[in-house]
């Protein structure tokens, strides 16, 4: 996907990629390439459901609610491997 922004070049020009992508690889798991992919896949079709049904004034809502669900139930991310630690 390329990204060419209809003004000049700003300090905050790729922020909304790079927070969307971080979302993403939180959501999959840090520490494999196919969750990353599979956190970005989860995220698109949220947010792709949240803007076609409900308002697409949510999308940051959709993506952030869905971040602090997965953090919730799988702090590791979906796909990681990590077991955690064992005192």
């Amino acid at each position: 996907m390329l990204y060419v922004p209809g003004s000049y070049l700003h300090p905050n020009a790729m922020d909304v990629l790079l927070v969307f992508g971080f979302i993403a690889a939180v959501i999959g798991g840090l520490d494999s390439l196919f969750g990353a992919v599979a956190g970005a896949m989860i995220l698109g079709f949220a947010i792709n459901f949240a803007t076609s049904y409900i308002s697409y004034k949510l999308v940051f809502l959709t993506a952030f609610a869905l971040l602090i669900t997965v953090l919730l139930v799988k702090p590791s991310g979906i796909f990681s491997s990590s077991k955690g630690r064992k005192d």
